[in-house]
């Protein structure tokens, strides 16, 4: 039976008491896995990320010179790469199809490397270690503390 609301008629259907739980935000992390990045900063920077992980969706991708993992949050104990840096290598069409929507960019990192010349359509956190610099001059920058 269907409950007629004949003051809403716009709520047809839509029975009291009943509402979608909301899903939780996506989050796009990506980790600067290149050799300027220490052992100590990426423990640092997993349990900034799992800090995330609590509130919402965490998609985390291994970038140095290329994306070497994309995969759900899961406690980082090993990452690939610790090559060079090229900080635009996330940001290309076959990798952001990959991962699918998301609300964010967090991208962890030291800054010393290229990055997109413009801003992405999405918005986008620079997470910057100690001792770290910017990369590009648009998103937004926060600095991480000391480890």
């Amino acid at each position: 039976m269907l409950w007629l609301n004949k003051r809403l008629p716009s709520l047809v259907g839509i029975f009291p008491g009943r509402y979608r739980k909301p899903h939780k935000p996506r989050v796009f992390a990506v980790i600067d896995t290149s050799g300027s990045i220490t052992e100590q900063l990426l423990s640092a920077i997993n349990r900034e990320v799992a800090r995330v992980a609590r509130e919402f969706e965490v998609i985390v991708a291994e970038c140095d010179s290329k994306v070497h993992a994309i995969y759900p949050y899961r406690e980082i104990k090993e990452v690939r790469g610790r090559g060079g840096t090229n900080l635009q290598a996330p940001f290309a069409p076959e990798i952001l199809s990959q991962v699918g929507e998301f609300s964010v960019l967090i991208y962890f990192t030291d800054g010393y490397g290229p990055a997109p010349p413009r801003a992405p359509r999405f918005p986008v956190i620079w997470c910057i270690v100690p001792g770290g610099i910017a990369p590009a001059n648009w998103g937004r920058v926060i600095e991480m503390g000391a480890p």
